[in-house]
């Protein structure tokens, strides 16, 4: 079967996996974030460079990185919650949270860097919740491949690799 290749999905019939939404940081602050922090304490820090601190003061370090990292970039993509894995979150290098209140049941991901294309951490993470791929994931672009591996882990790109490696790059 040929297909147009102007026939892109509008997001009327289907929900998206993503949502990105702007952080308004006037509204969403610390009080309203929530995230587990010893998953947190496992992945925001290295806990051997602070081997000479109290656990208390450890955590409070763990905070401090993770909330700069939550409000570095103005954007969040939010996924629904069956969609939602904090371990796989950390395992693609993205930082997981939930928002309270008024924002109740709103399942967050960030990407806790700007300046620079991290989209295939997003790409890993899809993967690992679905078994899918986006077809205009970077990995599919010619010349991109190798930018896409140094910025998942080597598992989760071996595991991309098996079961995409032979399908044809994607063009534009």
């Amino acid at each position: 079967m040929q297909t147009n290749k102007n026939l892109i999905p509008s997001g009327l019939y289907d929900t998206p996996f993503y949502i990105t939404e702007h952080m308004n940081t006037l509204e969403v602050d610390v009080d309203i974030i929530e995230f587990n922090m010893d998953l947190a304490k496992q992945h925001v820090l290295d806990k051997d460079d602070y081997v000479s601190i109290s656990e208390e003061d450890f955590e409070d370090e763990v905070k401090h990185e993770f909330y700069n990292k939550v409000f570095m970039y103005n954007y969040y993509r939010k996924v629904n919650k069956n969609d939602y894995n904090e371990e796989d979150a950390y395992k693609c290098d993205l930082i997981p949270f939930q928002l309270t209140g008024d924002y109740e049941d709103t399942y967050c991901l960030v990407l806790g860097g700007c300046g620079m294309d991290l989209s295939p951490r997003l790409d890993a993470y899809y993967f690992l919740q679905t078994g899918n791929m986006d077809p205009a994931s970077m990995y599919f672009c010619e010349g991109n491949k190798d930018y896409f591996k140094s910025l998942v882990s080597e598992e989760i790109f071996n595991a991309i690799e098996a079961k995409f490696g032979g399908v044809k790059e994607w063009h534009i």
